[in-house]
């Protein structure tokens, strides 16, 4: 599947996306065939297209892993000039943030001839709630703010439904690529999406990043899924469990866990995260120290919950904080050398 990711969000353009681009800006730009019916374009044939025109401007076929278009479907591909037309135009619309998409058209829309908009995503989606009987979605998004307009054409669209999935999109137009635009603060704002039928109990996925269920939500709000997805694992003294609750610890991600003592209601891991520089092995001269926390978890609903950390030998230290842990949790608990 041909991925395309977008400027600073990291999330990627769909092929039914890419090929609705290329439908549109096809007819936009009048780019026909020799019989004079509109060009249709696959997101396949424009990947062939980048792939031929950045090889044919000096970058090495191997780097793109696509030899096979740089040299035997060069001829091919230099013949239709009108494809690499099309491919120019895509790329305008969904580089990766370097490049722009200009759509003053009406003079009522051009009030600021000098601007250059870009078509962007939100910095953060904030929230999704049902509307309407729940035929309607209401997101709301963090976009740029500043003493100018610095968002214009939001909108929220329904994108497609699939295996109870709703992916829905928002987009806007903002100058705050510019640095001179003076849109360095946020706002919070919100669009609707129309459903076609209410959404029942279906997840929600917002630009293909952001996960919301109405599963165990109170509503009209939805609830985010987090890392452990919209269904985590109930609080278990089990390796999967354990390492629930080190993705819920605000800890690096390479952390490593090690496991002290767990009950139906408390859990102790020792947490080690590797520091130093990026290197390889210490026989090569590259050194590199760590840091072990211990946290102590306390079960709920949703998985296990980090409380507090000590590393303190035995009981004396943690029940001054924690006095409900099990003294059997602790007694043997060893000195935690933070390193």
């Amino acid at each position: 599947m041909p991925v395309v990711y977008c400027w600073r969000f990291l999330s990627f353009i769909s092929p039914n996306r890419i090929r609705e681009f290329l439908t549109d800006h096809a007819l936009r730009a009048d780019i026909v065939d020799g019989d004079g019916t509109p060009l249709r374009f696959t997101p396949h044939a424009f990947r062939r297209i980048l792939s031929t025109e950045t090889v044919n401007g000096g970058l090495p076929g191997d780097t793109l892993g696509c030899r096979s278009s740089a040299n035997g479907g060069r001829g091919m591909w230099q013949r239709d000039i009108r494809m690499v037309a099309l491919g120019a135009v895509l790329a305008i619309l969904a580089g990766c943030g370097t490049q722009t998409v200009k759509t003053v058209e009406t003079a009522e829309e051009a009030t600021d001839a000098d601007t250059t908009w870009t078509l962007a995503a939100p910095i953060r989606i904030d929230g999704v709630r049902t509307a309407d009987g729940g035929r309607s979605l209401v997101v709301d998004a963090e976009v740029p703010d500043g003493a100018h307009a610095c968002v214009r054409g939001l909108r929220g669209e329904l994108e497609t439904v699939e295996r109870g999935t709703v992916y829905v999109r928002v987009t806007y137009e903002t100058p705050s690529l510019d640095r001179d635009s003076g849109c360095t603060g946020t706002q919070r704002v919100e669009t609707t999406v129309k459903l076609d039928e209410p959404l029942s109990s279906r997840r929600v996925v917002v630009n293909s990043r952001d996960v919301y269920t109405p599963a165990g939500a109170t509503p009209p709000d939805l609830r985010q899924c987090g890392e452990n997805g919209c269904d985590p694992t109930p609080p278990r003294c089990t390796s999967s469990s354990y390492q629930q609750a080190v993705n819920d610890t605000d800890i690096p991600k390479h952390t490593r866990w090690e496991e002290r003592g767990c009950d139906d209601t408390w859990l102790v891991l020792d947490l080690s995260t590797r520091m130093g520089p990026v290197c390889g092995e210490a026989g090569d001269g590259c050194s590199s120290s760590g840091i072990s926390q211990r946290w102590f978890y306390r079960a709920e609903t949703t998985g296990w919950r980090p409380v507090t950390t000590n590393g303190a030998a035995g009981c004396v230290g943690i029940h001054k904080v924690l006095p409900a842990l099990p003294e059997r949790l602790c007694a043997s608990l060893p000195r935690l050398d933070r390193g």
